[in-house]
This record gives structure tokens, sequence and C-alpha cells, in this order.
């Protein structure tokens, strides 16, 4: 699993929310990670989510760059400050509020996106003039 953009097409003009999602193919957490974000990405939400999927396996580079030190681990870039979701996202209100998505009439009800038990999002902002 190399580096995969997945974007779902889209007729509107949204403003697209950029994420990577650094996975270790094969991995238990992993897999239910994508399956999350996969769900996450059928919402209805005031931005367009553009997701890249990377592999650390493959491409431990991206993850050193990255200063991702732990898999399952989603970073957001754009449009706001820097912010990392490490997890399954099996808690899909706390993954929504943390990378700042609103949820538009029609988007999925509930607060539990997935599968795994204990599904914990560890959350942590980073101030993009930070340096670190």
């Amino acid at each position: 699993m190399s580096e995969v953009a997945t974007e779902p097409p889209t007729d509107d003009a949204r403003p697209k929310c950029y994420l990577k999602l650094f996975v270790a193919d094969g991995e238990p957490n992993s897999a239910i990670a994508c399956t999350n974000l996969k769900r996450l990405q059928g919402g209805n939400f005031d931005c367009e989510l553009v997701v890249d999927v990377v592999d650390v396996l493959e491409n431990y580079q991206a993850a050193l760059n990255a200063h991702v030190l732990v898999t399952p681990c989603l970073v957001m870039q754009s449009p706001t400050n820097r912010v990392v979701v490490v997890g399954t996202l099996s808690d899909r209100q706390k993954v929504i509020s943390a990378i700042g998505l609103v949820e538009q009439a029609g988007g999925q009800a509930g607060g539990q996106a997935g599968e795994g038990a204990g599904g914990r999002a560890n959350l942590r902002h980073d101030q993009q003039e930070d340096a670190g």
C-alpha cells in the first residue's frame, strides 16, 4: 500500500481539507483506521476531504518528514493549523471536532464511526508557527 490519493468526485466548490493517514499495512489498528476514515469521507461536511494514505513500511521517510512516530496517525495540514489524531479514529465525534469539520444537514448521525474496542483518539494540536 504505497501512497494513494483518494478524492471522491464532487460537483461543488467546497474548500478542501487535506489529510494524510499514516498506517502500517497489515496491522489491525491501521485497517480499522482506514475503514473509519472512509466512513468519515462519506459524511456531508463544509469541506471536501482529500486523503492520502501512506504506508510507513514502504515510505518511512514521509512519516519522518511529518514527525509521525506511531500508527495509525491522521494528520491535517490545511486549511487550518496542523492537527494530529492518533488511533483507530473510532470516535467519530472526537475526530470531527479535532479536525474542525462542520457537519451539514443530512450528514451521518451517531458518535461512533466503527469498529475496535477501546477506540480512543489521542489528539494533539500543533500551531503552524511552531518549528518543532
